[in-house]
C-alpha cells in the first residue's frame, strides 16, 4: 500500500477499477466479508438529513459498528454506524457512506475500488461527506482526516487524484480498518467547523462546551432584550 505525505509525490499510482464486472465482485467480496465476519442480522431503521428508511444491518460486537447494504440505481450503497441495532423503533445515525459506482463514475460519486501494478484491491473515498450541518463537507474532511499519510493518489480517466485509503480488501484487518474509518469520519463531523484547531477530543469537547456556553448566553441577552422591549411598549402606551 502505497502512503507518503500530502507535499511529497507518490512513486506509484492506483488505478480506479470501472469495469462493471469488476466492480460487482469487488463489492459481492466485501459483502461476503462483512456477513461472514459479522455477528446478528437485524432489520432496523436508519435515517441521517434528506433520507430514511429500515435496511438489513450486520452489527459487529468487536469493533462496535453496523453495516447495511443497498444497490442503488447508479451506486453501491455501502452505509455504517455506531449504535447497535435492537429491533425496536429506534433510528439508527448514519455516520459514514462509502458509495461506489455500478460502473465507470466520476468523483460525484465519492467511494471507489482501486487496484496497484500487482492486482492488489483497495478501497478509498475522496473526503466528501454529509453531516445535516453547514461547513461538514469535503474540506472539512480534508483539513481534518487525522493520518495526514494516509493518502494514496489514484488515476481515472486520465487524471491522477489525493484520496483516503480505507483498506486493501484482502486486509486480514479489513473490519477493524473500516471501523477506524467510521470512526474517523465521526469524529471530523463532531468537530465543529470553529473548532478545527482543537487537537484531541478533550479539546474539542472543551471548544464545543465554549460554543455551547455562548450560544446559551446569547439567547438569555436575547429574551432580556425582548423584555425590555415589551415593557418600553407597555410603558408607553
Amino acid at each position: 500500500m502505497l502512503l507518503y505525505k500530502r507535499d511529497k509525490k507518490p512513486t506509484m499510482l492506483l488505478s480506479v477499477i470501472d469495469s462493471e464486472t469488476e466492480i460487482s465482485g469487488c463489492q459481492e467480496r466485501l459483502a461476503s466479508i462483512l456477513h461472514e465476519a459479522g455477528g446478528k442480522s437485524s432489520r432496523g431503521k436508519y435515517g441521517h438529513r434528506g433520507d430514511h428508511g429500515e435496511i438489513d444491518m450486520v452489527w459487529h460486537p468487536n469493533e462496535e459498528f453496523w453495516w447495511g447494504y443497498k444497490k442503488k440505481s447508479s451506486r453501491h450503497w455501502n452505509i455504517f454506524g455506531l449504535t447497535e441495532p435492537s429491533g425496536e423503533s429506534k433510528t439508527h445515525n448514519i455516520v459514514c457512506e462509502i458509495n461506489i459506482p455500478l460502473s465507470r463514475g466520476t468523483w460525484r460519486i465519492a467511494g471507489a475500488f482501486a487496484k496497484d501494478e500487482s492486482g492488489e484491491i483497495y478501497i478509498v473515498h475522496t473526503g466528501k461527506i454529509g453531516g445535516g450541518r453547514k461547513g461538514i463537507g469535503q474540506k472539512h474532511f480534508i483539513e481534518n482526516f487525522p493520518d495526514p499519510e494516509s493518502y494514496v493518489s489514484v488515476m481515472r480517466n486520465g487524471k491522477s487524484k489525493d484520496v483516503a485509503m480505507v483498506s486493501a480488501l484482502n486486509d486480514k484487518n479489513l473490519i477493524k480498518n473500516l471501523a477506524d474509518f467510521v470512526r474517523k469520519v465521526d469524529k471530523i463531523k463532531r468537530r465543529q467547523p470553529d473548532c478545527l484547531t482543537a487537537a484531541n477530543d478533550s479539546e474539542i469537547e472543551k471548544c464545543q462546551k465554549t460554543m455551547s456556553d455562548a450560544l446559551k448566553a446569547a439567547g438569555e441577552a436575547k429574551q432580556v432584550m425582548v423584555r425590555n422591549r415589551r415593557t418600553f411598549k407597555k410603558n408607553v402606551h
